[in-house]
């Protein structure tokens, strides 16, 4: 089968387009709603319009994203708001966003942590794993596509 996502048209649920093949009891197009687990996300990068604009992305996507700036104001909107997944920056004008995600995963070890990075450390594979040990879930590195994107925020939420 082909699947064509679509943003969802009402919360909660997608619309996916499905080409059913050769072999299977349905041809043609068809529609499915499938009920999906959205996310609360908090995106943390100091580039105001690459946070704005991921951001924006998750929330065409039905996730709810708030967008800061700063380790600081990062770990105050954590602190605040109950958030499943931190999406963060390595490179912040504060604290590292390693140091960042060490300080989230103490207080929530259950959210999960994503580090972005347009530098070498999101393809050594060292650098991967020590992040695994300090609590990050995953490595993306920019640029990312809107897929690539949207499968970190949900490789571990659904």
């Amino acid at each position: 089968s082909v699947v064509r996502s679509y943003p969802p048209h009402r919360k909660g649920l997608t619309k996916k387009n499905v080409a059913f093949g050769v072999g299977s009891p349905n041809t043609g197009w068809g529609v499915l709603l499938k009920e999906t687990a959205m996310a609360r996300v908090l995106v943390v990068d100091d580039e105001p319009i690459v946070g704005q604009v991921i951001a924006q992305i998750l929330r065409r996507e039905g996730h709810e994203a708030d967008a800061v700036l700063c380790a600081g104001d990062g770990l105050q909107r954590s602190r605040e708001g109950r958030f499943q997944v931190a999406l963060i920056d390595i490179r912040l004008p504060d604290i590292d966003g390693l140091d960042l995600a060490r300080r989230i995963h103490s207080e929530f070890p259950n959210q999960r942590i994503i580090i972005m990075s347009g530098g070498p450390e999101a393809h050594d594979d060292c650098y991967c794993e020590m992040a695994k040990t300090v609590g990050i879930s995953k490595v993306i590195p920019k640029p990312f596509t809107h897929t690539q994107l949207v499968s970190a925020v949900l490789g571990g939420h659904n």
